[in-house]
């Protein structure tokens, strides 16, 4: 084998199937093998050909153009960053979206932190600029993995991109970005419903409740829309264990069933005491409803056999 032997790389251009085979393995891989296929890739002229077809969009049907911008960005080179920034005002919005991804991808390949940095700050601008829809941002935003945080920061700042600043707050939260707690934690108070929402999801992504953050935290659980508690309520788990269980309980019986299923998970994902308390609730809470959820919670968590729990519905 090429890679794990003495077999030398094939010469000339790879067959189009032979392309996506090597890209498939890239994406496996890391450390030395995933540079010896990097230099493959190179050699073999496969991302400069890959460029040609997403740049040269009328000698290709769509299909075709949209499956090598893929495949430049599943390949992760920072090759062609300025001939993709111009496919993002391009009039199809697959091709934005895909311009997109493969500029965060290229963006993350950079090795040096300076060129980076660079990259980041370009990349934001395009960001604002292209009408690209906030979730397929987002989506692109992880594929920038541990590099993300330039962009994550600036785009978080957006007061007057909402959608973005939403996007970016997400990200930080999958991402698990704890060193970006200080640009979540101002957007907990944000006049925006969605941003609000979005803080909390970064909150409970990270895994990390601020100090500052505790008494917000309890508004945000009593907020009058039922989006920032149901948010908020998922988030309670990071609370001390007592608090967290007492304010989980009595979200059980909110009036959102969004709330109160994000109670339950909380409850659930607290651990031990957490799914006593659930188990407690599905027992004999005095509200039918909550004692529903948490049955149901409770099985998907596997923590309660089905045929049981339809037993315990059956009789309530």
């Amino acid at each position: 084998m090429v890679l794990f032997g003495d077999t030398p790389a094939p010469k000339g251009r790879l067959s189009r199937p032979a392309v996506e085979a090597l890209v498939e393995v890239r994406e496996k891989l890391t450390g030395h093998e995933a540079e010896k296929v990097d230099a493959m890739i190179a050699a073999s002229g496969v991302t400069h050909d890959l460029l040609a077809i997403a740049i040269a969009a009328r000698r290709h049907t769509l299909p075709r153009h949209l499956d090598a911008l893929d495949l430049i960005a599943r390949v992760g080179t920072p090759q062609g960053f300025d001939a993709l920034a111009k496919l993002t005002k391009d009039p199809e919005l697959p091709v934005r979206v895909m311009s997109v991804r493969a500029l965060a991808r290229a963006a993350a390949a950079l090795g040096e932190p300076h060129a980076r940095e660079g990259a980041a700050l370009v990349l934001v601008e395009l960001i604002k600029e292209t009408d690209v829809p906030a979730g397929a941002v987002e989506e692109a935003l992880l594929i920038l993995g541990q590099s993300a945080g330039p962009v994550l920061r600036r785009l978080s700042s957006l007061q007057d991109r909402p959608e973005l600043a939403g996007a970016a707050l997400d990200a930080i939260g999958r991402l698990h970005l704890a060193d970006l707690m200080d640009d979540v934690t101002p957007h907990l108070s944000s006049s925006d419903n969605n941003v609000r929402c979005a803080a909390w999801r970064a909150i409970s992504g990270i895994g990390l409740l601020p100090a500052t953050a505790v008494d917000l935290l309890h508004s945000a659980a009593s907020d009058e829309s039922p989006q920032v508690r149901s948010q908020a309520a998922r988030a309670c788990r990071l609370l001390p264990p007592a608090d967290a269980i007492r304010r989980l309980t009595s979200l059980m019986t909110d009036s959102s069933w969004w709330v109160r299923r994000g109670a339950a998970y909380g409850l659930a994902e607290m651990g031990g005491l957490g799914v006593a308390a659930l188990s407690s609730v599905a027992d004999d809470h005095h509200d039918r409803y909550a004692r529903h959820i948490a049955l149901d919670v409770l099985v998907e968590m596997k923590q309660l056999d089905a045929e049981r729990a339809l037993n315990m519905r059956a009789g309530t």
